[in-house]
């Protein structure tokens, strides 16, 4: 209880004071998690104190719930995802969007009802409450074993594999680069590595685009933009390649190289629902 109240505490601190992605009211709708969790914490503290067990029990299994919310958002997030193949419903750069929104309370309150459900079922539960309970946790868990899956496939198997990857990475090295020498001479260096030392360097796609998005988050647009140029120039039939040079132009401001790249990112992935969102909104202005 401690540990969840601390946290919580230092959750809303990072969340308004150091800053975090998303909308306003996305922010108050998942800062009231934090008070949820603190109440929940002291009931079932109280009722331990005066011995009252299975009440204890109720209010620590809702502290479970609410504390881990941010557990069930992720789970929500990459099913969605996954079932979409891409982002919809929502800006990915900013998190606007209804589904976030509604994922900001989705996040604990249906965890909560779900567990209040079951409370109701074994209190007054009739044989069909129970079965209906029964079969709600169940779909549920489902649900939470799509979303693992998903997490499992577009997170840690990757981060798994690149911890047996004995290649040195190519984004670090040019990162080191950029920041002695310029993007210049790391452009010079990518492609003198990749003609002459590739079996050494890890030259994935991915590489260059976490770089890239790496000097955006520094402030650093010219230089992003020319690594995802590299990037293009290395894998021209990559959908996700040409939609990360469109948010380094419209980054940078530049409208017109924007939409040309989402159109591009579109015509190789028709269904890339990231570049079509973005185009849209870039068109509507």
């Amino acid at each position: 209880m401690l540990t969840t109240v601390t946290l919580s505490s230092a959750g809303l601190y990072m969340h308004w004071v150091r800053g975090s992605v998303g909308t306003l009211t996305q922010h108050v709708l998942g800062s009231l998690n934090a008070p949820l969790m603190w109440i929940c914490a002291a009931l079932a503290l109280r009722h331990a104190m005066a011995r009252d067990f299975r009440t204890h029990r109720r209010w620590a299994l809702r502290l479970f719930m609410v504390a881990s919310a941010s557990w069930f958002f992720r789970i929500a997030f990459f099913l969605w995802i996954a079932i979409f193949r891409g982002p919809f419903g929502f800006d990915p750069s900013t998190l606007a969007g209804p589904f976030p929104t509604f994922m900001m309370v989705g996040q604990y309150l249906i965890p909560l009802a779900i567990l209040e459900i079951y409370f109701m079922a074994q209190d007054r539960g009739t044989t069909l409450r129970r079965v209906g309970a029964a079969a709600l946790i169940f779909v549920s868990t489902l649900i939470m074993v799509g979303g693992l899956s998903a997490v499992t496939m577009a997170n840690w198997v990757p981060d798994v594999k690149a911890g047996f990857d004995s290649r040195k990475s190519i984004g670090e090295a040019l990162a080191v680069t950029i920041s002695s020498n310029g993007i210049d001479q790391a452009a010079v260096e990518y492609h003198s590595l990749r003609a002459a030392n590739a079996a050494n360097y890890n030259f994935d796609e991915d590489e260059l685009n976490s770089l890239g998005y790496q000097l955006i988050h520094q402030n650093k647009i010219a230089e992003a933009i020319r690594v995802f140029q590299l990037n293009v120039e290395s894998y021209p039939r990559s959908s996700n390649a040409w939609d990360s040079l469109a948010e380094g132009y419209m980054d940078a401001g530049n409208k017109t190289q924007a939409i040309a790249n989402y159109k591009k990112a579109i015509q190789l992935k028709p269904d890339n629902h990231n570049s079509i969102a973005m185009l849209k909104k870039l068109t509507s202005q």
